[in-house]
């Protein structure tokens, strides 16, 4: 799953997830989603970015504000 548009077909269904409020759907996918394109692309690529942030505001969604400073650590954002 090397695929650009896969990565972000990934993050859209992951985004449907937590606008449902199927939030732990929606972090699993986005963690993978992250994690594929971390190896791939690295965190300077928009699409990267923009999985970061979709992450980020699914934690906020849920009040999960440690998870949104762990995640900016170790993405080092």
């Amino acid at each position: 799953m090397n695929h650009p548009d896969t990565h972000m077909t990934m993050d859209c269904l992951a985004n449907t997830y937590s606008a449902q409020g199927k939030y732990a759907e929606a972090e699993k996918l986005f963690k993978q989603c992250l994690e594929k394109q971390r190896l791939l692309f690295g965190y300077n690529n928009p699409d990267t970015s923009r999985t970061i942030s979709n992450l980020a505001a699914t934690y906020r969604k849920q009040g999960k504000l440690s998870e949104i400073e762990a995640l900016m650590r170790s993405t080092r954002l």
